[in-house]
């Protein structure tokens, strides 16, 4: 079970938790269960565990390379990059339930590709900033079999997450991981999930501070991809839905458009 992996990923590095930001679909699985109160969440969950971490940490002690060999992680360094990147899965490569991979924020268009931070290889990648930025301390009560993590961990203010999603889900290489990321803008956004207006209230405040740009971006994409209910992106989104519980094409596209409309508000 990956609930399991996920468990051992927080175990491992509890000590150092304060400075970590939970990113992906396991961001995603948080506000699901402790924001909306869902129960019903798959107990087979994605194995990547992606963590975002700031550039420099606030000291050496104790190291992330260090936690995680302790904790029985298995080290792979992959890609073509120098140094290539850290990633380490538990139990081991071949039997995985937990893959974690390190995350920064890129810093210039002609950054390297990764940077070692704490004994870990990173990947540098634009609009990570977002997701740095007042980040939300959430606790969380995770068992499964032996394992169990009771404590805070932090996510990403759930707003800029979704505006980080959508910025970036075109440069996703596999189409697979961008459908899913339309599905979770998508399903954080439903007004049923009653987080449309914290949304909104996350993204208003940054727009006013760091101005229009990228939620113009943002704004753009989605309706070049979701702006009507015919689009090929809509019905991705609908496929991931269990069928008895799957809405129309055009509250999706509705889903979507309000969602412009929040990125296109304010002062520019």
């Amino acid at each position: 079970m990956r609930i399991r992996g996920f468990v051992h990923v927080l175990r491992a590095l509890e000590p150092r938790l304060a400075e970590i930001v939970l990113a992906g679909g396991w961001a995603w699985y948080v506000y699901r269960k402790y924001l909306t109160g869902e129960r019903s969440l798959p107990g087979e969950f994605t194995l990547d565990v992606d963590l975002v971490v700031p550039r420099r940490l606030s000291s050496t002690e104790p190291r992330l390379d260090e936690m995680l060999a302790a904790a029985d992680f298995e080290l792979e360094m992959e890609g073509e990059e120098r140094p290539p990147v850290s990633k380490y899965s538990w139990p081991s490569t071949e039997a995985s339930e937990a893959v974690v991979e390190f995350l920064t924020p890129a810093r210039a268009s002609g950054d390297a590709a990764t940077l070692e931070i704490n004994g870990v290889v990173a990947q540098q990648l634009r609009f990570l900033d977002l997701l740095l930025d007042d980040p939300v301390s959430i606790q969380v009560d995770e068992r499964a079999e032996d394992e169990r993590f009771a404590g805070s961990l932090r996510v990403p203010n759930i707003g800029l997450f979704v505006l980080q999603k959508v910025l970036t889900f075109r440069r996703r290489r596999e189409r697979g991981k961008r459908d899913k990321d339309l599905f979770y803008i998508f399903d954080l956004a439903d007004e049923s999930r009653h987080l449309s207006t914290t949304i909104e209230n996350d993204i208003l405040p940054w727009k006013a501070k760091r101005g229009p740009d990228w939620t113009r971006q943002a704004a753009r994409l989605l309706e070049e991809n979701c702006g009507s209910p015919e689009a090929d992106a809509i019905g991705r989104v609908l496929n991931q839905i269990p069928e008895e519980q799957r809405p129309s094409r055009r509250y999706v596209s509705d889903t979507f458009g309000e969602l412009i409309r929040v990125l296109r508000s304010g002062a520019d």
